[in-house]
């Protein structure tokens, strides 16, 4: 399932990147600094979503997904948002809030891309 948005911020939301409701108008999303509090709207699949540009954002489905610069994830474990748009692993130790809403299909390092299911 795909969801068709508007890219409010300033920043490429770029494949692989998870998108969060800006709450400007509609359906406006953006990266965010501090996005492991918000509300995941879908992940960029298959082309970059330049700032004040529409794009579609996968909503059910698989997808890459890009892990944060410190942070890696075990094959099979869920996801949730970090900083501007990239994933980090949710458990128990890292104490992240929010729904794992994104399930990995293998293991990811650091800073790198991995196959992931999607359902927001």
């Amino acid at each position: 399932d795909y969801i068709y948005v508007y890219n409010t911020g300033g920043s490429s939301i770029t494949v692989g990147d998870g998108a969060v409701i800006s709450a400007v108008s509609g359906y406006s999303v953006t990266l965010s600094s501090t996005t492991s509090v918000d509300v995941l709207v879908g992940v960029c699949k298959h082309a970059t979503i330049a700032a004040s540009d529409y794009g579609f954002l996968v909503r059910k489905g698989w997808s890459q997904v890009n892990m944060g610069a410190n942070f890696s994830a075990a094959a099979g474990g869920l996801l949730i948002l970090a900083d501007n748009g990239k994933f980090t692993s949710k458990t128990i130790s890292t104490g992240f809030v929010g729904a794992g809403l994104v399930k990995t299909m293998e293991a990811i390092a650091s800073g790198a891309s991995g196959t992931a299911y999607i359902s927001v």
